[in-house]
């Protein structure tokens, strides 16, 4: 079921983030947030807090992000949607890496108990190569 208002404000957020205006990019995240925690959706509320900890990341405030990746992950743990589960993860594994986190093993191990693989490509984000978890196999059978 579509909802074209949050629809709106997640388009708009993305579009404010890419054009670096962090103020309207918060805005529509927050309003987003808003109408995902009212109608209890929450596969469009994964995406949401994943972005707004991504706008934490843009201002190296990894410390804030980190709570937001957190409770994106225990909402796609509830799913059964392989792909949601792995973008979560892989966001939190990223953050809680780049800080030299104690729990990032933790996390990575996660991907491997949920049915996830991690694969490495390079990348220019926080200096290396990018791990990420990718579904083993998300085929329906």
């Amino acid at each position: 079921m579509s909802h074209p208002e949050l629809e709106e404000h997640l388009r708009e957020a993305v579009a404010a983030r890419r054009a670096g205006r962090t103020e309207d990019g918060w805005r529509h995240l927050i309003a987003a947030e808003a109408i995902c925690r009212s109608m209890g959706r929450r596969r469009d509320l994964v995406t949401t807090l994943a972005g707004m900890a991504q706008l934490h990341r843009d201002a190296a405030d990894f410390a804030s992000a980190l709570p937001l990746y957190e409770e994106a992950v225990v909402h796609a743990q509830q799913m059964r949607n392989p792909i949601v589960r792995a973008r979560a993860l892989r966001h939190l594994g990223e953050v809680t890496s780049s800080r030299a986190s104690p729990n990032a093993k933790r996390h990575w191990r996660g991907c491997g108990a949920a049915g996830l693989t991690v694969r490495v490509a390079p990348g220019r984000y926080f200096g290396g190569a990018v791990s990420a978890p990718w579904p083993l196999n998300t085929r329906r059978r």
